[in-house]
């Protein structure tokens, strides 16, 4: 059958009646030199890779690392949302969350990684996403492992160019971009192990830093844009449930361009073609606000596109080894794979091999007691208004207390203990003889400290030395050094969560915690504390805090100030920073669904909703209260706030037009993960 009459046979027939991998076909660009592919962990999990998948690899972890106080099921329920229990979609750990958390303390230098960088044993998958590099694909990776570049140089040919590796963002700068006589490239989103035989694990951490934040870095956000709306695209072995960081700009990014989503089937089984309006139709949401990760992905560009574009946007449930091959059928004809005879004793297939790697790896971290706890009791965070966790949470925060503490507490731990202890103490008599007394010997008792602890934990030390005698009038002008000087030794070593809390600290002690709406209003602010003899937040550390804004999750701290200003009745007059208040909500809601934060996902609708009844938009405002009501019924909230009853409120106002009562039954519905 030649070529025009294959087509007129294929699109004579029902859409139903087209085997789904033809269907993906026929949306796919005609070469490489027009594809995009986004490849995940899923591609490295066959023989001879045998990578352990997400899921497992996390169970492993949490299994050696939590604490008795967490029991099994508590701790499985952290990575696997449970059904038909008002649980919201976000409510889950990502695996770059756990990551975080490892990095921050029981594994600096993410030595649980090892066996990813291990493994020279590309599998078929590897060999062809290779060969697309080579015939100008525009191939991007969110793994760590090197089996990519280890396939590409086994498969060279002589006169091949060699593979360009970008894991830094730098290297994502539009100038340097794909295009005409662009080396074959392979760009690596969330950084690499190492390459080309150099350790570059810091490009890890450094994208754990950001990778959990609902902004990614400029260079790969533009990048990545740039690349969806020039080319069709192609994601395989990718979940989308771990990233904040890519799922926004696969969302929001336009173009015409087609998406197809490969959502693995082991075995081939149950493979089907969904287009984004039938996948749409599938689900109950109402707004994007009760999506996650790929689900969100689709609703967002099912909501502003043509039905044309519809069509080519498409949910592909296959084997992901099966659609490899077939675009390697398609883009590489007489691709000849090499075949393997060793394969790396790993994953589900070994797991005896599994079981010694993580037990060998938990023993050489040897991470202590106060450490497991504190570890814990992070984890626990967005779970603490659920009945057995928040008992779980305040029984652990019982024991770090005592273990940090007692006489065998590291300085780091007693470091931990005394920030535990100012946090906790009432300050509502500072300047008094007893306040000082307090805060000086804490002073005292911190500068004997310093020398003992380890660099990355003296910018914390220094900060609370700032904060204890900031409660002294006489004493501020001594307070700004030591915060000044926290933040320095921060810097110096390129500690940024430690420089963000220091410089957001600063900034609220300095009662600056709407300056970051404008330049104009940070200064404004600061030319009227000079007049009224007040402490001013320097000019240096605001243009540090907006140059992070891109880098880490400096928003999450300024938001955290924007809610603390809302909650003690602060009133925006000002149009223009109303409107800015309410952008910044929205990204707040969204970013606490993400995150699975109850608590500040209704702190932040609260906001949202008082923002739409100052602009008029009482109908969005009742839909956020009714949702916040919803929460509000479902969760044990006391402690955390009156949500419920200021939401009522609220909708007495707003709703005359009775549209809460209409929409609660279908808003209540879209909310919960069934």
């Amino acid at each position: 059958m030649n070529f025009l009459r294959r087509l007129e046979h294929f699109f004579s027939r029902p859409r139903s009646q087209i085997p789904p991998l033809d269907r993906l076909q026929s949306i796919l660009p005609r070469s490489a030199g027009s594809l995009a592919l986004l490849a995940g962990a899923g591609i490295s999990v066959d023989a001879p890779s045998n990578l352990l998948a997400g899921w497992h690899f996390m169970d492993a972890i949490l299994s050696r690392v939590m604490p008795a106080e967490v029991d099994s099921e508590m701790t499985r329920s952290l990575i696997s949302v449970p059904r038909n229990q008002h649980f919201r979609p976000g409510e889950f750990i990502r695996f770059e969350t756990l990551m975080m958390e490892l990095s921050s303390g029981l594994d600096p230098q993410l030595h649980v990684l090892d066996c990813l960088d291990e493994c020279e044993h590309p599998n078929a998958n590897h060999y062809v996403i290779a060969e697309l590099i080579r015939r100008h694909a525009v191939v991007m990776t969110t793994n760590f492992d090197r089996l990519i570049e280890v396939a590409y140089h086994r498969s060279m040919k002589p006169g091949d160019a060699p593979l360009r590796v970008v894991h830094l963002d730098d290297g994502f700068a539009l100038d340097h971009a794909p295009g005409p006589g662009t080396p074959p490239t392979l760009w690596k989103l969330h950084g690499s192990l190492s390459v080309d035989g150099r350790s570059t694990r810091e490009s890890v951490q450094a994208t754990l830093e950001q990778v959990m934040w609902p902004s990614m870095r400029r260079n790969k956000r533009d990048f990545l844009r740039s690349v969806i709306e020039s080319r069709d695209m192609v994601l395989v072995g990718y979940s989308g449930s771990d990233d904040l960081d890519l799922v926004p700009v696969l969302a929001e990014s336009k173009g015409e361009r087609a998406m197809a989503w490969i959502d693995h089937a082991p075995n081939g089984a149950d493979t089907r073609f969904e287009d984004a309006h039938e996948v749409v139709k599938r689900q109950k949401a109402l707004t994007e606000y009760e999506l996650v990760g790929r689900d969100r992905v689709f609703f967002v560009r099912w909501s502003g596109q043509t039905e044309e574009q519809r069509e080519r946007t498409a949910l592909v449930r296959a084997s992901t080894a099966d659609v490899l091959q077939l675009m390697g059928q398609r883009y590489c004809p007489g691709l000849a794979v090499p075949s393997d005879a060793a394969a790396y004793e790993f994953g589900a297939s070994h797991p005896d091999a599994v079981r010694r790697y993580f037990d060998h790896w938990f023993e050489q971290c040897a991470p202590r007691p106060a450490a497991r706890c504190g570890f814990a009791i992070n984890l626990l965070t967005n779970r603490r208004v659920r009945p057995g966790f928040r008992e779980a949470r305040a029984q652990l925060q019982e024991r770090h207390r005592s273990l940090v503490s007692g006489e065998a507490a590291t300085p780091e731990e007693r470091l931990d203990g005394l920030m535990e202890s100012f946090n906790t103490r009432i300050h509502d008599g500072a300047g008094a003889s007893d306040s000082w007394t307090a805060d000086r010997t804490l002073f005292d008792e911190l500068q004997k400290l310093v020398p003992q602890l380890q660099p990355r934990a003296q910018g914390g030390a220094h900060r609370l030395s700032a904060c204890a005698l900031w409660n002294h009038q006489e004493h501020r002008g001594e307070a700004e050094e030591r915060f000044r000087l926290a933040w320095e030794v921060d810097r110096s070593i390129g500690h940024l969560r430690g420089e963000l809390a220091t410089l957001t600290t600063w900034q609220r002690a300095a009662g600056s915690l709407r300056d970051h709406l404008s330049e104009k209003d940070h200064h404004d602010h600061n030319a009227f504390a000079r007049m009224m003899g007040d402490p001013i937040f320097p000019d240096d550390a605001f243009y540090r805090l907006r140059a992070l804004s891109q880098e880490t999750g400096y928003q999450f701290n300024l938001w955290e100030h924007l809610l603390a200003t809302f909650d003690i009745g602060y009133v925006e007059e000002d149009p223009a920073r109303r409107q800015l208040v309410r952008v910044e909500a929205r990204n707040m809601v969204r970013a606490a669904v993400d995150m699975g934060d109850i608590v500040g996902e209704m702190k932040s609708r609260l906001l949202l909703a008082a923002s739409l009844q100052e602009s008029g938009d009482l109908d969005e405002a009742a839909q956020h209260l009714v949702c916040l009501i919803e929460l509000e019924k479902a969760f044990d909230l006391d402690g955390f706030g009156d949500f419920g009853l200021r939401a009522r409120a609220m909708l007495a106002q707003v709703d005359h037009g009775d549209f809460a009562r209409r929409v609660r039954p279908a808003l209540a519905a879209s909310m919960w993960v069934v």
